[in-house]
């Protein structure tokens, strides 16, 4: 999963104006994020598991997008060579003239060089190929709708403004757009503290997002990666060492999956949004609309 995308750099200096924000929204903006130390407890309650390596596992930080790519290739050769020994000798058999059985033998016996040919050649190519083929997988789309549909909607809790998204193999993304007019500026350890908690969060929002629809996250590592390198960049002197990274990011996945199941009807309503391929003010509004229409119940409580 490609996941947020401005690069993470540019978040740390792109919020959204304070005085565009009116009433007319009840999400954006509505959170205000401020990490704490968690301990590891807090998190389990999400997680079915045995132990911290199954939670580890359900977030998807044991395994990178480049393992998942290799997964997919072994699984393809492996499928290639079944059809080529299997395609093979069913056209030894095949009632065809030798001057169109033998090619075609030959062609179908060759798939598997042809895949490993390409893999060398074109490496790019096979891995946006088979991402695609992964893709129709009702499943794996579901996974990859709600990873993205998790950046977008805690963004926007966040007061972030989506510039657009995009679902395809290979560049799926949410992009948040640099505003001039910004809320926080990286000028002090306050504005700094709060534009890199935000970034967190949004960032882990992704494999919480899988977490809560699908029950595990896929690739959370590339996320986790990434925003580390934001840490160097934009924290080097609080988040310097790895232990301090590591409770920035235990707190940053609470928050979003906290978040994210406080606003479940919200990221229902966004993944089929995204499904029907609607716009970013479309799926805006469909959040909004969700989030109103939950007040008369919530006042009537």
């Amino acid at each position: 999963m490609s996941g947020v995308v401005l690069v993470l750099q540019h978040m740390a200096v792109a919020w959204a104006s304070t005085a565009s924000a009116s009433g007319a929204s009840k999400l954006w903006g509505s959170v205000r994020l401020l990490s704490r130390p968690v301990a590891l407890w807090e998190l389990r309650p999400f997680f079915d598991q045995r132990d911290d390596r199954d939670m580890q596992r359900q977030l998807g930080l044991d395994k990178s997008a480049a393992m998942l790519d290799q997964a997919r290739l072994y699984q393809a050769l492996g499928a290639s060579i079944t059809f080529g020994i299997g395609g093979s000798l069913a056209l030894q058999d095949a009632p065809l003239p030798d001057t169109l059985r033998l090619p075609l033998s030959a062609a179908v016996a060759g798939a598997p060089f042809a895949l490993l040919g390409l893999a060398v050649a074109r490496p790019d190519a096979l891995r946006v190929a088979l991402s695609s083929a992964a893709l129709l997988s009702g499943a794996q789309r579901r996974r990859l709708i709600y990873h993205e549909a998790g950046h977008f909607l805690v963004g926007h809790l966040a007061g972030l403004r989506v510039a657009g998204y995009s679902l395809s193999a290979g560049s799926s993304a949410v992009r948040f757009t640099d505003d001039a007019d910004a809320r926080f500026r990286l000028g002090g350890t306050a504005a700094a503290d709060a534009a890199v908690d935000a970034i967190a969060c949004v960032s882990m929002a992704g494999l919480a997002a899988e977490v809560v629809a699908c029950g595990s996250a896929e690739g959370g590592l590339d996320d986790l990666t990434q925003l580390r390198t934001v840490f160097a960049e934009f924290a080097p002197k609080q988040l310097s060492k790895t232990r301090a990274q590591d409770e920035r990011i235990r707190w940053a996945t609470l928050m979003a999956l906290t978040l994210l199941t406080r606003h479940r009807r919200e990221l229902d309503t966004l993944a089929a949004a995204f499904e029907r391929g609607a716009s970013v003010d479309e799926c805006i509004a469909a959040v909004e609309g969700a989030a109103a229409a939950e007040e008369p119940a919530e006042g009537g409580g």
